[in-house]
């Protein structure tokens, strides 16, 4: 059990995935969602976002920054999110849960395609 524990926190502490992520280390339930653009017939266009799956994910932050855009702080945390492996996943897509949203910007499959490291932009949800 000890050595699961190691294991668990070596994926938490950034650790490469190397195909052997324990199932312990997957502990948050996320929802995928993919945007969806609906025009409206002016010229103009709305995106919402749409339910794909619910999915278990490892979240670890690896960075974040502050920014003042029209002079409202607005933070963001840059954050690693480990999934199990999907073919329908890419940039732009985002997961949700627990007063987070998590922008996919980048994609890369590990542990030869039974895992996927998510490179993202999480913000809470307001």
């Amino acid at each position: 059990a000890a050595g699961g524990a190691a294991a668990a926190c070596a994926v938490a502490e950034g650790a490469a995935v190397s195909g052997r992520v324990p199932a312990g280390a997957l502990d948050r339930r996320l929802t995928l969602e993919r945007p969806v653009r609906t025009y409206d017939g002016q010229g103009g266009a709305t995106e919402t976002f749409e339910p794909v799956a619910e999915v278990w994910a490892a979240v670890e932050t690896v960075g974040g920054g502050v920014s003042r855009p029209g002079g409202a702080v607005h933070a963001a945390a840059a954050t690693r999110v480990t999934i199990r492996w999907r073919a329908d996943v890419a940039p732009l897509m985002r997961l949700t849960g627990g007063g987070e949203t998590h922008v996919i910007e980048a994609v890369k499959p590990a542990g030869r395609r039974r895992f996927l490291e998510l490179s993202c932009r999480t913000e809470a949800a307001g």
